[in-house]
């Protein structure tokens, strides 16, 4: 008889066994659990491939819809058992994979699942919904000469989240997402990135509170001042606001 293993180990082997035989990566199966609301990043993927992840009821139910996501095939439970694997279920009771195939021999499916269609669409509506949002803060992008691909509205989304930044949008009246892009055009960093590096180049470690405060003050002033020089020799040059 093999070597016993713990249950969560066996599923885990059975997800990785069909991930590979898919051709599918672990961020393929991360995308399909956020699609049906399970929060798996590729690391809990990879602990679950290694049995070092146990699933709870919730989550074993979901668990062949969201593979099923992700290999684009039929997945049942019964898949995920191999048949020479003897299975732990406490220090004293152990079956064989066969066993719990057996178990879980039925066909029938959970009603109340969307279908890979269903989550599909869903994505989709998702999408639109997020465009139809993005497309004000996109066109001021546009007429301040800044770019608005995904991945540089992505870049400028977390520089938007400094509290310079949030606070020299409201004292100019723009988004936060405009002012962090404006600060990556002009210094190749968000402005709170900026603020900092100045900061620290004009003064001495050992400067006292104080200074530091009101030194910090005047670069952020000078900071959205030519933030300000920006959207005004932009709003100059094609006359938009």
């Amino acid at each position: 008889m093999n070597a016993a293993k713990p249950l969560r180990e066996v599923i885990g082997d059975g997800v990785r066994r069909l991930r590979e035989a898919s051709g599918k990566t672990q961020e393929d199966v991360s995308r399909a659990a956020r699609s049906i609301g399970l929060a798996w990043p590729p690391s809990k993927i990879a602990a679950l491939e290694r049995g070092e992840k146990s699933i709870s009821p919730e989550e074993m139910f979901l668990l062949p819809p969201m593979l099923e996501m992700a290999f684009d095939r039929e997945v049942s439970y019964r898949d995920l058992f191999t048949s020479d694997v003897t299975v732990t279920l406490s220090p004293k009771m152990k079956v064989q994979a066969s066993e719990l195939r057996a178990v879980f021999s039925s066909d029938q499916t959970l009603d109340f699942l969307p279908t890979r269609q269903e989550l599909a669409a869903d994505a989709m509506a998702g999408l639109e919904s997020f465009r139809r949002k993005l497309q004000p803060i996109t066109a001021r992008l546009k007429a301040l000469d800044l770019p608005t691909s995904f991945m540089e509205l992505q870049v400028a989304g977390r520089a938007a989240q400094g509290l310079a930044e949030e606070r020299a949008a409201r004292k100019i009246g723009e988004q936060k997402i405009v002012v962090a892009a404006i600060a990556l055009k002009l210094w190749g960093r968000g402005l709170t990135e900026e603020r900092d590096a100045r900061l620290a180049e004009s003064l001495p470690n050992d400067a006292p509170p104080a200074t530091v405060q009101a030194k910090r003050g005047r670069i952020t002033r000078d900071l959205v001042a030519e933030i300000t020089a920006y959207i005004t020799a932009r709003e100059d040059g094609d006359g938009s606001r």
